[in-house]
Protein backbone atom coordinates (compact mmCIF):
# COMPACT_ATOMS: atom_id res chain seq x y z
CA UNK A 1 0.00 0.00 0.00
CA UNK A 2 1.14 3.54 -0.69
CA UNK A 3 2.93 4.87 2.43
CA UNK A 4 0.69 7.95 2.34
CA UNK A 5 -2.27 5.74 3.24
CA UNK A 6 -2.99 3.83 6.43
CA UNK A 7 -5.35 0.92 6.94
CA UNK A 8 -7.14 0.43 10.26
CA UNK A 9 -10.29 -1.15 11.68
CA UNK A 10 -13.31 1.00 10.92
CA UNK A 11 -14.47 3.33 13.67
CA UNK A 12 -18.14 3.97 13.08
CA UNK A 13 -18.14 6.67 15.75
CA UNK A 14 -16.19 8.81 13.22
CA UNK A 15 -18.60 11.03 11.29
CA UNK A 16 -16.48 10.90 8.14
CA UNK A 17 -16.71 7.08 8.10
CA UNK A 18 -20.50 7.19 8.52
CA UNK A 19 -20.76 9.87 5.82
CA UNK A 20 -18.78 7.77 3.32
CA UNK A 21 -20.96 4.76 4.06
CA UNK A 22 -24.14 6.86 3.61
CA UNK A 23 -22.82 8.23 0.30
CA UNK A 24 -22.09 4.70 -0.92
CA UNK A 25 -25.55 3.44 0.06
CA UNK A 26 -27.29 6.41 -1.56
CA UNK A 27 -25.36 5.86 -4.78
CA UNK A 28 -26.19 2.17 -4.81
CA UNK A 29 -29.90 2.86 -4.37
CA UNK A 30 -29.81 5.60 -7.01
CA UNK A 31 -28.02 3.53 -9.65
CA UNK A 32 -29.27 -0.01 -9.04
CA UNK A 33 -32.71 -1.44 -9.83
CA UNK A 34 -35.00 -1.84 -6.82
CA UNK A 35 -34.51 -5.15 -5.07
CA UNK A 36 -30.97 -5.60 -6.41
CA UNK A 37 -29.00 -3.47 -3.95
CA UNK A 38 -26.87 -5.71 -1.76
CA UNK A 39 -24.78 -2.96 -0.12
CA UNK A 40 -24.70 -3.29 3.65
CA UNK A 41 -25.87 -0.56 5.98
CA UNK A 42 -24.26 0.36 9.28
CA UNK A 43 -26.28 -2.20 11.26
CA UNK A 44 -25.22 -5.02 8.93
CA UNK A 45 -21.58 -3.92 8.94
CA UNK A 46 -21.43 -4.15 12.72
CA UNK A 47 -22.37 -7.84 12.66
CA UNK A 48 -19.92 -10.06 14.55
CA UNK A 49 -19.05 -12.06 11.40
CA UNK A 50 -17.97 -8.98 9.43
CA UNK A 51 -14.68 -7.12 9.72
CA UNK A 52 -14.54 -3.59 8.32
CA UNK A 53 -11.49 -1.43 7.65
CA UNK A 54 -11.01 2.12 6.54
CA UNK A 55 -8.18 3.58 4.49
CA UNK A 56 -7.01 7.01 5.61
CA UNK A 57 -5.05 9.64 3.70
CA UNK A 58 -3.73 12.73 5.44
CA UNK A 59 -6.29 12.48 8.20
CA UNK A 60 -9.30 11.79 5.97
CA UNK A 61 -11.23 8.59 5.29
CA UNK A 62 -10.41 7.67 1.71
CA UNK A 63 -12.13 4.30 1.50
CA UNK A 64 -13.83 1.46 3.30
CA UNK A 65 -13.72 -2.31 2.84
CA UNK A 66 -15.27 -5.34 4.51
CA UNK A 67 -14.61 -9.05 4.88
CA UNK A 68 -17.22 -11.60 5.92
CA UNK A 69 -15.79 -14.43 7.99
CA UNK A 70 -16.93 -17.83 6.69
CA UNK A 71 -14.87 -19.88 9.13
CA UNK A 72 -11.85 -19.45 11.40
CA UNK A 73 -9.59 -19.69 8.32
CA UNK A 74 -11.75 -18.40 5.46
CA UNK A 75 -13.37 -15.13 4.57
CA UNK A 76 -15.10 -13.48 1.65
CA UNK A 77 -14.27 -9.91 0.66
CA UNK A 78 -17.59 -8.39 -0.09
CA UNK A 79 -17.45 -4.68 0.09
CA UNK A 80 -15.18 -1.90 -0.97
CA UNK A 81 -15.81 1.73 -1.70
CA UNK A 82 -13.65 4.78 -1.96
CA UNK A 83 -14.41 8.47 -1.76
CA UNK A 84 -14.56 9.91 -5.28
CA UNK A 85 -11.90 12.52 -4.52
CA UNK A 86 -9.43 9.62 -4.09
CA UNK A 87 -10.34 7.68 -7.26
CA UNK A 88 -7.20 8.74 -9.10
CA UNK A 89 -4.90 7.67 -6.26
CA UNK A 90 -5.71 4.08 -5.38
CA UNK A 91 -8.04 1.14 -5.74
CA UNK A 92 -9.14 -0.84 -2.73
CA UNK A 93 -8.30 -4.49 -3.08
CA UNK A 94 -9.12 -6.88 -0.26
Amino acid sequence: MNPNYTLRPADFSEQETRDLLALHLAGMHENTPAGHVFALDLAALTSSDIEVWTVHHRGHVAGIGALKRLSAQDGEPFADYQASKFNQFFHLSL
